[in-house]
């Protein structure tokens, strides 16, 4: 009926439809709440292996049955200490079972030496004054329990393994949560390593990436401030060429001339437009550049607004009265050359005023649409800072999972006991050596 449920399937892996077998015997061992389990041996198929590593956790002893004629392999060993101490499952006795089936003496002794020089190398949480290796002869012990000879039950091994097995089951009762803690803080500890190097790397990734950031920003941030500073040193220089003073000194004259020659739109379109063309191209093409390289839409052009053609007021002239007529006849026209120049000059100076006013009109239309540019562009070179990458942002995510997991951890180790929980006194021991006396006492009357 057990083979039934307990083999594995064709594939040598365990069957989905089995999880345990349990079976219920009427032995002494089994009372008051003992539990024993039957594992498989170490180097097997990976899924009794992993069957084994679990169930080992949960346990409060481990009886490790060596076979007297191949005790251990170098395998075994490095498996077992994986499995054991390296979990911090210390709690463990060896049985060495067929001693009976070795033919000589030197056989029998040259096997138990080994057996106990590589037990020795295991530690065990056992109480002083219990060993680590017992010899049992399985089926003589068997075999003489049904003759009822006590003393091939006696020298089978049997009364001395189990009345060590119910000694210390009695002294485990008491010590079940510290022996299991001790395998928590083990296992929580090589966690631990594990977590901490990975959330030291993780540590050093995101400052690698954001120093990385870091530099970015700091260098569009001086970027920045270099686009803008020339941009404004564009929009000072074009400022100052618009002030009166030098708009006046510069184009009043020929500006008046043009007017006077009636030249004034060929004028105003080639020889004026073409120098604010180049201060607008100098700033608008600064501007594009930066808009592009912070990639902002560009903006607008600057809007050129000249006022109409100006309207000059001619002064009239003033003609000779009859003095000043009678007079030319004696002084040669004196008087007419007079009034000539002076109405060119009042003539020229209309011309100067209406060029002026022309320069004034021009220059408050060109600020106020300069200075609506200048806002626009103020919002426009600007660096963005770029945002933390998805990655680093995960990276984070876990970073904190891993400390959170750490601190658990942390919290774990802190309850570790420190002292030996088997350092007892003589009075203790003396308990003990009574109680194993008492067992021994017990399994041979049964």
């Amino acid at each position: 009926m057990l083979k039934e449920f307990a083999v594995l399937n064709r594939k040598g892996k365990r069957r989905e439809d089995v999880i345990s077998v349990e079976v219920f015997y009427p032995h002494k061992l089994l009372k008051n709440g003992v539990e024993l389990f039957d594992l498989p041996g170490t180097n097997d198929r990976e899924e009794q292996d992993t069957l084994v590593r679990d169930k080992l956790l949960q346990v409060d002893l481990v009886i490790q049955i060596l076979n007297a004629r191949q005790p251990f392999t170098q395998g075994e060993k490095e498996t077992l200490h994986n499995w054991l101490f390296n979990r911090g499952i210390k709690t463990i006795i060896f049985v060495l079972n067929r001693m009976n089936e070795l033919e000589s003496k030197d056989d029998k002794n040259e096997v138990y030496n080994d057996v106990y020089s590589t037990t020795k190398t295991f530690e065990s949480d056992l109480p002083p004054g219990f060993k680590k290796l017992y010899r049992v002869d399985a089926l003589p012990a068997i075999k003489a329990q049904q003759e009822r000879n006590i003393w091939k039950i006696i020298t089978s091994g049997i009364i001395t393994f189990e009345s060590t097995l119910f000694t210390i089951i009695s002294v485990q009762k008491e010590k079940t949560n510290q022996t299991r803690l001790l395998r928590v803080t083990a296992i929580a500890s090589q966690v631990k390593s594990v977590l901490q190097k990975k959330a030291n790397n993780l540590t050093k990734e995101i400052k690698d990436a954001e120093y990385i950031r870091n530099a970015v920003i700091e260098k569009g941030k001086q970027r920045e401030e270099y686009l803008r500073k020339e941009f404004k040193r564009r929009v000072k220089t074009y400022r100052n060429w618009l002030s009166l003073d030098t708009l006046v000194a510069s184009y009043q004259t020929n500006a008046a001339q043009a007017l006077e020659t009636g030249s004034f739109n060929n004028w105003q379109n080639s020889k004026f437009q073409s120098t604010i063309v180049n201060y607008i191209q100098s700033i608008e093409n600064w501007v594009n550049q930066s808009c592009d390289e912070f990639q902002k839409s560009r903006p607008n052009r600057i809007k050129i607004s000249f006022p109409s053609c100006p309207h000059v007021s001619l002064p009239k002239r003033q003609e000779r009265d009859f003095g000043q007529w009678f007079g030319d006849i004696f002084n040669g026209g004196a008087n007419r050359r007079k009034l000539d120049k002076e109405y060119e000059r009042k003539k020229w100076q209309a011309y100067k005023t209406a060029a002026y006013n022309y320069l004034s009109k021009f220059r408050t239309d060109t600020l106020a649409s300069l200075n609506k540019y200048e806002k626009t562009v103020e919002s426009l070179i600007v660096f963005t800072i770029p945002p933390e990458s998805s990655t680093v942002i995960q990276k984070r995510y876990y970073l904190n999972d891993l400390n959170s997991s750490l601190n658990v951890i942390q919290d774990i180790e802190s309850l570790k006991i420190e002292t030996n929980i088997y350092r007892l006194n003589w009075l203790k021991r003396f308990k003990f050596f009574l109680l194993f006396c008492k067992n021994c006492l017990f399994l041979l009357l049964q």
